[in-house]
């Protein structure tokens, strides 16, 4: 019985200490449940505080997703922690107060409540970070105070346990490895956190690179108006050093530094910029144009605007991206090709050139200058014929100085160097010392100080290589600076208004030389003059006619370049080059009309002598025609070195004229030659074509104006006055044309040219005497 009654207390106390065992087991493994909920409490709440750190830092949504996961789990998992604490009325008190805290965090939380944080911490970064790390400070506290409680058991638990066969260890390897493996996961999310952050920086720098490349300004813009974003060419355009700069700034302080206006000259409200129309919920594709400038004295500028919408996940607009574009080049280029053709008309509307001179100075101001003058030369004399000036009162002004004060003929500067030399002039900023060398005593220079000079441009108007006279644009009061685009149409318009003066006095010319005969003359001599008057009116109505249409020609030449380059397709290209080519035979035949006019009432073709190389003229000409026909074969033979005291230009149009008469009706099968020779007294240039020869009947008439042969099914492409300019342009250098036509030889032109001007002035008195 005893050994029984021993071997039941030994089963009870196996008993007891078993279920004691298991009873400590038991709870050693709620002390572990317990800690480990605590610890992926603690995760989450990690997890949350740094996904909301890292969106109100950055503004990126995907960071608020293990925000959101945290208020998704937060409270089951602290469920759970209360049902396993359940028998601790301290850790419930805990879990209470911890409760409270993320109530108060997790509550209620939106997007747009984050987005309100996130604005906080733009105005006030450390107050609101401060006030977020309290909370987080506090359940810390709470949790870590829980983990103590669940120690401190965990401790009277491990030492019961180990009394029972060194279970305990077993249980601290078990919670050691739990422990491990909940900081192996903190760490992996940890590391998926850092590579979502990376590339999002990543990808950030990579669009600032990109917008950095472009030549465009471009801004991002808050819905506060604050500029987020900004790459170098926007800086540049508005006015800074660097981007940087321009983002330290506030919007009213970059508004304030400018003066802005629409296309029709009225002031442009800052509302109604694109990017307020964007983030007011109003987007449109539609560029706005306006013209601005910086300060109250600062060149004008022109540029297009666009504002695109960056939206959030509801489609909202949150950011502009602004897009602008300057276009003051391509606006100017417009103004002065319209400035040009009114110019024209005016310069067309009379023949009296001193009043559309006058007409046109008034045009160029303010447009293209603060004060316009022309000087025309009349014998030996400078007269001035136009003065225009942005301020009205300062016309007299400016002429009372000019007559106070002539400018010194020998002067190296100013329109009489203009004229003396034919050389344009210009001066981006004129120097003051050179005002003060200028100035003849202090009431002078008192005056000049008074104009305000600071910009100039002066051209001359010469045509044929002769200086009519000189046309000056100055920028004063405005501020303007002209530069290498400015004296490049300068000269257009001199060009222009050039033509004009020569074809106005060339028919004040010829209208004194006949009343001048008239005079002289007696009755019957004056029905003969009548008469012939008659005949030669066909003639001067052809000059005034090649005069007047040469300028619609310029305007229609200039509008096909404009069209070509706004082409888009194969089709109307091809139509801009159907007209272009059709203004340029136009052109040409006014040319041809002019020179007629020349060559029977003013005198003769003129003709500007220099030293030229005969065989570099002649090859230009041939390259050039066989550019414009590609399919013709040109046999070109000369020897180099062969000079001649002659035009060059007039030259270049004889020789181009023989030589394209020989591919129009030359034999296209075979080659059209070209021959340069020449001896100390003369130079022979032959073109010879084969094919049909030229009839005998009409050979005597082939240089005759208005005459050529009559070819059935044959188009004519001119007026009959290309070999008629030929032999006038070579008989004005001295020299002749020969010319044979068989059918057996072709047909051959030969030009013969003297070397010297002795020889020319002999011929010409050859000519005089026959």
């Amino acid at each position: 019985m005893i050994l029984g009654g021993l071997l039941l207390a030994l089963l009870l106390g196996g008993a007891y200490s078993f279920v004691s065992l298991s009873s400590a087991n038991t709870w050693l493994r709620h002390t572990d449940e317990v800690r480990v909920k605590i610890a992926v409490l603690r995760g989450t709440l990690l997890d949350a505080e740094t996904g909301l750190r890292g969106y109100l830092f950055t503004g990126s949504t995907p960071f608020l997703r293990p925000y959101d996961q945290a208020r998704a789990d937060w409270r089951r998992q602290l469920n759970e922690v209360k049902t396993l604490t359940s028998d601790n009325p301290e850790q419930q008190i805990r879990l209470r107060t911890l409760e409270a805290l993320l109530n108060h965090d997790f509550a209620g939380f939106s997007l747009a409540r984050a987005t309100r944080e996130r604005e906080r911490v733009a105005r006030a970064p450390l107050a609101v970070m401060l006030e977020h790390k309290r909370t987080m400070d506090a359940a810390r506290v709470v949790l870590a105070d829980m983990e103590t409680e669940e120690v401190q058991l965990d401790h009277i638990r491990e030492r019961a346990a180990t009394r029972r066969w060194g279970v305990t260890a077993v249980v601290l390897i078990t919670g050691t490895l739990a422990l491990l493996s909940t900081i192996a996961m903190m760490a992996a999310r940890r590391r998926v956190s850092e590579v979502h952050r990376q590339r999002a920086e990543e990808e950030q720098r990579l669009l600032q690179a990109v917008f950095a490349g472009i030549d465009h300004g471009i801004t991002l813009q808050d819905r506060s108006g604050k500029l987020i974003f900004a790459n170098a060419a926007a800086a540049r355009m508005i006015g800074f050093p660097t981007p940087g700069a321009l983002l330290a700034a506030s919007g009213r302080e970059i508004m304030d530094r400018f003066e802005i206006f629409d296309e029709d000259g009225k002031p442009f409200p800052a509302e109604t910029l694109p990017a307020r129309a964007v983030l007011a919920g109003r987007p449109t594709d539609r560029a706005v144009i306006i013209r601005y400038r910086r300060g109250k004295s600062g060149p004008w500028h022109w540029a297009s605007l666009q504002a695109h919408p960056v939206t959030d996940a509801a489609g909202d607009a949150i950011q502009a991206i602004n897009v602008f574009r300057d276009i003051t080049a391509d606006r100017d280029a417009d103004d002065r090709r319209k400035f040009l053709l009114r110019a024209v008309d005016e310069l067309n509307s009379s023949l009296d050139y001193e009043a559309t001179l006058a007409a046109v100075a008034r045009l160029t101001v303010p447009a293209l200058a603060d004060w316009c003058a022309v000087d025309i030369v009349e014998g030996n004399q400078l007269k001035r014929v136009a003065t225009a000036h942005v301020d009205p009162d300062k016309v007299a002004s400016v002429a009372e100085l000019a007559r106070r004060y002539p400018p010194d003929p020998s002067s190296q500067t100013g329109v009489r160097a203009i004229i003396r030399s034919g050389q344009a002039e210009l001066m981006a900023e004129i120097p003051e010392a050179l005002l003060k060398a200028a100035a003849k005593d202090e009431e002078h220079l008192r005056l000049i100080e008074a104009l305000k000079l600071r910009s100039y441009v002066g051209v001359p108007l010469a045509i044929g290589g002769k200086v009519l006279g000189a046309i000056t644009f100055v920028m004063a009061e405005s501020g303007r600076i002209y530069g290498e685009a400015d004296l490049a149409f300068a000269r257009a318009l001199a060009d222009r208004a050039a033509l004009a003066i020569e074809n106005a006095r060339l028919f004040r010319e010829v209208e004194d030389a006949r009343a001048a005969i008239a005079a002289q003359l007696t009755q019957e001599e004056r029905r003969r003059l009548e008469a012939e008057e008659q005949a030669r009116f066909a003639e001067t109505f052809v000059g005034i006619l090649g005069h007047d249409l040469r300028n619609p020609l310029n305007a229609i030449m200039m509008t096909t370049r404009l069209l070509r380059r706004l082409a888009n397709a194969p089709k109307e290209m091809t139509a801009v080059e159907r007209v272009h080519s059709s203004a340029l035979r136009m052109s040409n035949m006014v040319a041809q009309l002019l020179d007629l006019t020349r060559s029977r009432i003013a005198g003769g073709i003129t003709v500007e002598k220099s030293p030229i190389d005969l065989f570099g003229i002649v090859s230009e000409v041939v390259d050039e025609l066989r550019r414009a026909y590609p399919g013709r074969e040109i046999a070109w033979t000369g020897g180099a070195g062969l000079h001649a005291n002659a035009d060059r230009t007039r030259l270049a149009q004889v020789f181009s004229n023989l030589v394209g008469n020989a591919l129009e009706h030359g034999d296209p099968a075979h080659p059209v030659t070209v021959d340069l020779s020449g001896d100390d007294a003369c130079v022979n240039i032959v073109v010879h074509n084969d094919g049909p020869p030229i009839a005998p009947d009409f050979l005597p008439f082939l240089f005759e104006p208005f005459r050529r042969p009559v070819v059935r099914h044959a188009r004519s492409k001119g007026l009959g006055l290309g070999l008629f300019i030929t032999e006038q342009i070579v008989r004005a250098h001295g020299g002749h044309v020969e010319v044979s036509s068989t059918v057996e030889r072709g047909t051959t032109f030969t030009v013969v040219l003297p070397r010297t001007d002795e020889d020319i002035l002999e011929s010409v008195q050859h000519q005089l005497v026959s």
